[in-house]
């Protein structure tokens, strides 16, 4: 091994101003490529372009338009009895509707009032005095109390880009602040996808942001602690620098956007791009480093890579960057710093990385205590022997921060109007032919038995569909109910309907070429369990009174769903692949089946603590701590394979007592107590996140990162000496 180590060395230093050369360019093209990468925090990133669902929200964008809006709940002082609140309703609505990325404008300022005499038909604009029949025509922009309304501004594009949502966003914060609306109104909210995309995209770039400084300065005064050298210090973020590097050239090269899971990449690598590099620079020895640390990079890949069988895209992304940066970070590590530091002798390990008298008699003193392993293996049986349950039932408000302001004013927009982003109900005909240029008679029954099944046996408040427009326009038709009408004389009022100014069309809510009818039911943004008891409800109900079409269920809130049962299909499939892997890698290294076992036990036991943990807590599972099983089995067992070689090494020199096995430790706990400490805070700097996911994965990732290091330092020693001790007395 030392004459290999040694050639390639030798092969280094022979080329060292090519692979130095090589490097500084690699570095600055990922540094070039960083300005192109785009950030996306839309709902539709997290799915897969082939999945059948996200392909059904698709065609429903095709067939019904965009449905992305932003909603602006105003609040009036008077009861919307002053003229100035209506004129700046008036003014905010124009300028909506002539901004470049808005399709359509639903306000009290839009809202045309039907008036019939003889044989004229007219449309008179809302106001003051007829705002009790604007509330009773239109319940969806105004409140029971009528004291507060809402705006709706439907985008223009079907897959709305980050940019549109922030442009509009951030237009309309601005046109209200130039018109000084705060002192017109009571008080104003802000709500739907385009507000929550805002939402995610602002936390997305701040947080990251905010939480690297924090832990990059941590980590400089550690290092500089542990490793006694700013040199060497600056050496360590040197590999953070080029794998970062990496992660945006891989972005631009593979077409991946920045979201609210990649955009922490930085800061995981922080700690796990330098694990590499302390390990050489405290031992100065490519012999004892070389061959460890590529087995940890090896496993942590695996970990991260594991997260690709994942049916949500965002994870898939997370996986693949991540591999590809600690890969790099490994390979830099071991082609550039023994250039840098020009060691004459870089296979003779350093004496200065053991630890002080006093630690080792301390260290010694704990494993010694066999009450120590007794407790240890307690608290694991303990958590085995539990029955924890582990829930993924929240509602995609319950991804943020309660105290966030969109989750304030959602929910205040939610308790006066019934809802904000409704569940799209669509019937599809079992028959394939459909001439009519109008919606049937028998369409139009088969939405009224719908509606008035999901307002009298559901959740449901309030329903919007082609026979709210009916029933609105029909008075000033006929005194006939909609049930009543023969097929010409809804023809009729349908297409009159289509030419009313401001009335909406019918296009919306009716697809011509399909015959499919939309509905959509608005309630309280629902639970996971309550999405699906609510669709079961309507299927089941839907076979026996309406056979005649096919039910399907669509919009933000489906796809939400559908996104929440991939996540424990992740958990299980990811977690399953990281440990099958992981365990073959440290069997085949190491082979020998007690060092396996010990292996094994060592790297479970935090995995089980922990979510035996979240079980108890009955923590709702949400993308965060479905990530942390495979991505931290893959991190924790980087220290577990250094602290192994060393058992191993005590196995062939057959130490006869503790002070001798501690001795052969003494060397790497200085080095995997700092990458483990550099671990844990690199995943706690997401502690502080509002994003509740991003929150989650922090701080139980960095509590798996710190128990695994109790385990490595104290269990697996214990279970080696003591056992092993037992096998050979028996």
């Amino acid at each position: 091994m030392k004459k290999r180590i040694s050639s390639f060395y030798k092969t280094l230093l022979r080329y060292k101003k090519l692979v130095l050369l090589f490097w500084v360019f690699f570095t600055l093209l990922g540094l070039a490529f960083s300005p192109l990468l785009k950030w996306d925090t839309s709902q539709t990133i997290w799915f897969l372009e082939d999945d059948p669902t996200f392909k059904n929200y698709t065609s429903f964008l095709e067939k019904f338009g965009p449905q992305e809006t932003l909603v602006i709940g105003l609040k009036s002082k008077s009861k919307f009895q002053d003229r100035k609140e209506w004129q700046l309703i008036e003014e905010l609505s124009q300028f909506l509707e002539q901004h470049p990325d808005v399709a359509q404008v639903h306000s009290l300022s839009t809202t045309k009032i039907l008036e019939s005499s003889s044989r004229l038909i007219r449309a008179i604009p809302a106001s003051p005095s007829n705002i009790t029949t604007v509330r009773t025509i239109n319940p969806e922009i105004l409140n029971a109390n009528m004291n507060m309304t809402l705006l709706w501004a439907r985008v223009n594009q079907a897959d709305t880009p980050v940019e549109t949502s922030e442009r509009l966003y951030k237009d309309t914060l601005s046109f209200l602040k130039t018109k000084a609306a705060k002192n017109t109104f009571e008080e104003i909210h802000y709500s739907g996808p385009v507000a929550l995309t805002h939402s995610f995209y602002e936390l997305s770039q701040s947080e990251s942001q905010k939480a690297v400084a924090i832990v990059l300065l941590i980590l400089t005064l550690l290092s500089v602690i542990f490793l006694k050298s700013f040199k060497r210090t600056l050496l360590c973020f040197l590999v953070w620098l080029v794998s970062l590097s990496s992660l945006a050239l891989s972005s631009v090269v593979f077409g991946f956007s920045l979201n609210n899971l990649t955009g922490i990449l930085p800061l995981i690598l922080l700690g796990m791009s330098i694990a590499d590099a302390y390990h050489y620079l405290v031992n100065d020895s490519l012999e004892q480093t070389l061959f460890p640390c590529f087995l940890t990079s090896l496993t942590t890949a695996v970990g991260f890579l594991s997260l690709t069988v994942s049916q949500l895209r965002p994870l898939r992304e997370f996986g693949i960057l991540a591999a590809i940066g600690v890969c790099v970070a490994f390979v830099f590590t071991f082609s550039v710093l023994p250039l840098i530091k020009n060691d004459k002798n870089p296979a003779t390990a350093s004496k200065n990385s053991a630890l002080s008298t006093k630690l080792t008699k301390l260290y010694e003193s704990v494993l010694s205590n066999r009450g120590v392993l007794v407790v240890l293996l307690g608290f694991f049986i303990a958590a085995l022997m539990l029955k924890p349950t582990w829930k993924s039932d929240s509602s995609y408000l319950k991804y943020f921060d309660p105290s966030l302001k969109i989750v304030r004013d959602t929910k205040i927009i939610e308790e006066e109007f019934k809802g904000v982003v409704p569940i799209e109900i669509l019937l599809v005909p079992n028959t394939k032919n459909h001439d009519a240029e109008f919606a049937t008679v028998d369409e139009i029954k088969s939405l009224q038995k719908l509606q008035s099944f999901l307002i009298n046996n559901t959740k449901v408040l309030q329903t919007h569909s082609l026979l709210s427009f009916l029933e609105k326009a029909l008075p000033h038709f006929t005194d006939k109910k909609p049930e009543e009408l023969n097929q010409q004389a809804l023809s009729q009022i349908l297409f009159a309907i289509d030419f009313v100014p401001s009335s909406g069309q019918t296009s919306q809510w009716w697809h011509r070429e399909s015959g499919t009818l939309r509905l959509s039911a608005q309630l309280p943004i629902p639970s996971v369990t309550e999405y699906q008891q609510i669709t079961s409800h309507i299927q089941s109900w839907a076979a026996k009174e309406i056979p005649q079409y096919k039910i399907e269920f669509n919009g933000v809130v489906t796809l939400f769903n559908l996104m929440e049962g991939y996540l424990f299909e992740a958990l299980s499939e990811s977690l399953l692949i990281a440990f099958i892997v992981v365990s073959i890698i440290i069997g085949f290294v190491f082979r020998s089946v007690f060092l396996f076992l010990n292996a094994v036990l060592a790297n479970a036991f935090p995995l089980v603590i922990v979510y035996a943990l979240l079980g108890w807590l009955q923590k709702q599972m949400d993308v965060g701590l479905v990530m942390i099983g495979a991505v931290t089995l893959g991190l924790i067992v980087d220290d577990t394979i250094h602290i192994l070689s060393a058992l191993k090494q005590s196995k062939e020199k057959n130490t006869p007592d503790m002070s001798s096995l501690v001795r052969i430790l003494s060397p790497k706990i200085k080095a995997v107590t700092f990458t483990s400490l550099a671990l844990s805070l690199s995943f706690l700097g997401l502690a502080v996140s509002d994003f509740l996911p991003n929150r989650h994965f922090g701080l139980f990732g960095g509590l798996i990162v710190i128990l695994a290091l109790v385990c490595d330092l104290i269990l697996l020693p214990q279970i080696h000496f003591f056992l092993a001790a037992s096998i050979e007395k028996n």
